[in-house]
């Protein structure tokens, strides 16, 4: 919990932007399901099937994120300021990944 408290760094809106986008998840009991990510304001929100209005994600350095909340990261798997192409979700252990899907953003 300790590296939850520290002060989270400061992003560049276009690195927000890189990862705002839809991702399938392709493995687990969520396979098929699509996570959005949405650069709100500072920062980024996750929504999911589970999390329809979002849960905010805070940033632990420039490609990994957390949930305070609960025991789960998203780490983005990015070339660049290019679209990250996937992320990885980590919950209690367990790592699920998923790809971006369309070239819309939320």
């Amino acid at each position: 919990m300790e590296a939850q408290l520290r002060e989270e760094p400061k992003l560049e809106s276009g690195t927000l932007d890189s990862y705002a986008g839809r991702y399938r998840v392709l493995s687990g009991p969520t396979q098929g399901e699509v996570l959005t990510i949405e650069h709100d304001g500072e920062g980024l929100v996750l929504k999911s099937a589970a999390a329809p209005d979002g849960l905010r994600l805070h940033a632990r350095n420039d490609r990994t994120f957390f949930l305070r909340e609960i025991d789960l990261t998203v780490l983005f798997t990015a070339d660049g300021k290019a679209p990250a192409k996937a992320l990885t979700v980590s919950f209690s252990g367990i790592d699920t990944s998923a790809v971006r899907i369309g070239e819309e953003r939320p």
